[in-house]
């Protein structure tokens, strides 16, 4: 009788399991369908990664290290196609915030099980997160500003130590449970996503110092846009001028003349 009990909680245990892994998979596919629809390519192999685990779910579910490669292959996908980084970054933003909260049940294989995946799921977030901030534009631009690459090394190691501190927690959570339900942070997995996010907030950190400066500038007079635009950039050809108006949200009559006592930023 208890070898029937057993047999049908492993079995739930797998439901669960298989269930929370198709969820996440459309979770994240409907989070990101749209930013990489305009890449076929990147679409193509995300629809094929997603479609793998979808279709073959069961089967690795009895093999956690193609599951876990899979899973990592589907997170990965979005980092660098040609969206802008907010973009890119709320959307890993969005799976990443919503796999922090505790998991639900208690002293149970399938609390374990929930716990190694949101490990799984987080670590892979964050490493995604990391090759965005690496891959900031693919127009080849880059970061602007020196504030820019700082505050994105600055939130890495934010999201980092949010992150370490979630999985510590779990941990320490579940010292009171059996001991083959026990959750324990790998340490590869510790040491991994820590090197990533490290040398990323390193490299942002070294980057910044060839960066422009922002500056704000609060005009004492009305003036004109090309004589602005020439005032701070010292040219008036079509880019800076485009990138000037874009950077400073100029439209309608602002566009013709800058009134004074309005704040524009630019960059040296």
């Amino acid at each position: 009788m208890t070898d029937d009990v057993d047999n049908v909680d492993d079995v739930d245990d797998k439901i669960s399991s298989k269930n929370r892994f198709l969820q996440f998979v459309a979770d994240f596919k409907g989070t990101f369908s749209n930013l990489i629809s305009t890449v076929n390519e990147i679409n193509d192999a995300f629809n094929e990664i997603s479609n793998f685990i979808t279709e073959n779910i069961d089967t690795l579910l009895g093999a956690p290290l193609q599951l876990a490669t899979a899973c990592q292959r589907l997170i990965a996908a979005p980092a660098r196609i040609s969206q802008s980084v907010e973009s890119r970054v709320n959307g890993y933003l969005q799976g990443y915030n919503n796999l922090l909260s505790d998991p639900q049940g208690d002293g149970t294989v399938d609390i374990k099980n929930q716990r190694v995946e949101k490990q799984l799921l987080l670590t892979g977030h964050l490493s995604g997160i990391s090759e965005v901030y690496l891959f900031p534009d693919t127009d080849g631009i880059g970061f602007l500003t020196k504030d820019d690459a700082i505050e994105s090394a600055l939130n890495l190691a934010s999201l980092y130590g949010e992150m370490q501190d979630f999985l510590d927690t779990q941990q320490a959570n579940s010292l009171n449970d059996s001991l083959s339900n026990r959750f324990v942070v790998g340490d590869a997995v510790t040491q991994g996503i820590k090197n990533i996010t490290s040398q990323t907030a390193r490299d942002l950190l070294r980057l910044s110092f060839s960066l422009k400066q922002e500056r704000i500038l609060i005009l004492d007079k009305w003036y004109n846009i090309l004589d602005l635009c020439f005032k701070l950039y010292g040219t008036t050809d079509n880019d800076t001028l485009d990138f000037f108006i874009e950077s400073n949200g100029l439209t309608g009559q602002t566009i013709l003349q800058v009134p004074k006592g309005r704040s524009v930023v630019y960059y040296v």
